[in-house]
């Protein structure tokens, strides 16, 4: 006697559950390893780790202050770094990086990045003009896109500086003006003494027998021949929170855009200066030739050679005016946004 000689069927669909079995423990296994590697230093990981800190880092730039916050990585295997708008996450070994990007960039850069790495724990921050992760600067959060002015950069070799103040003017003796005219003047004495070979500057204020800028005086020249005309003059506006930098385009027709290309390098250098950071924002001008400002107001120049006033921070907040008007780091800003490639 045969047990089951008559069930064919029922035997044969024991080996059918007897394979699914088999088969959903294996992909089960499967499952648990990929999730198990995945959270401990794999893709799914390091993607979730990324995004994360691309929607903080969006909401503390966002945000209208100084922001500080402390991000811990300790658990994680991985290294994480801040590279042009990208959070990147890599293995220990650098390698197999994941970007995501944060801010305004959002295109994925598919190649590696030499950067500081940052294994443990991430002090992200927001202040003034930057952002800042542990000691990695980001570019600054006000710069304006220049590309929409012309796609190729102006290198112009003649330039015309202009400090539009002097001891004539009626409010030189009141604290704010006397301090406007020196921070400026001691920049226009940095362009004055640079070594870039490159650039011809000539000024409006003589040269004392030191070898600097008379700040006192201020009289009409003769018109060198010049590319541009370059005023720098110290903000003032009537609020006391804001501090931005500024430049006015004069009218011109024929080098109206050239001008607005130059003047949005010559803001974007000043703008991403280490030792300039606490503007709140940037703006671009055009201003008519008439224009009767007499902060802003050039004479005896050719209203053909194109003009552009850069206002620079606000000389009313006390707690800026040796940061804004730091004559060296300003000054080498303008020479940088004049010879710039961007």
């Amino acid at each position: 006697m045969r047990l089951f000689g008559n069930k064919r069927g029922i035997i044969e669909d024991l080996h059918v559950y007897l394979i699914q079995l088999i088969l959903m423990l294996g992909f089960s296994i499967i499952i648990i390893a990929f999730v198990s590697n995945a959270l401990k230093n794999t893709t799914f990981e390091k993607a979730y780790i990324t995004r994360d800190l691309a929607l903080i880092s969006n909401a503390i730039i966002a945000s209208p202050g100084n922001v500080f916050y402390e991000y811990n990585i300790s658990d994680y295997n991985f290294q994480i770094a801040f590279i042009y708008k990208k959070v990147i996450a890599r293995g220990e070994d650098g390698k197999h990086a994941i970007y995501y990007s944060y801010a305004t960039d959002s295109n994925y850069v598919n190649k590696d990045y030499p950067s500081e790495r940052i294994s443990k724990e991430l002090d992200i921050a927001k202040e003034g003009n930057v952002f800042r992760v542990n000691r990695t600067l980001s570019p600054s959060l006000n710069a304006i896109d220049c590309s929409i002015y012309g796609n190729e950069s102006i290198n112009p070799k003649r330039i015309l500086i202009d400090i539009p103040h002097d001891a004539t003017n009626p409010g030189y003796k009141t604290e704010t003006e006397n301090i406007e005219l020196l921070k400026t003047c001691g920049i226009g004495n940095y362009l004055l003494h640079q070594k870039n070979p490159s650039i011809q500057f000539s000024f409006t204020h003589p040269i004392d027998v030191y070898g600097n800028l008379d700040c006192n005086r201020r009289y009409p020249v003769v018109m060198p021949p010049v590319d541009y005309v370059v005023v720098i003059h110290g903000g003032v506006l009537m609020s006391r929170e804001l501090s931005p930098v500024k430049a006015y385009v004069v009218h011109n027709s024929a080098r109206e855009k050239e001008s607005l290309r130059l003047a949005c390098q010559l803001v974007n250098s000043i703008l991403s200066s280490e030792k300039l950071e606490k503007f709140t924002g940037s703006a671009l001008i055009l201003a008519e030739p008439s224009l009767t400002n007499p902060h802003i107001q050039i004479e005896n120049i050719d209203p053909a050679i194109s003009t552009i006033v850069l206002e620079i921070g606000n000389i009313n907040l006390p707690k800026e005016k040796n940061q804004l008007f730091s004559q060296d780091a300003v000054g080498e800003s303008i020479v940088k946004g004049l010879n710039s490639n961007d």
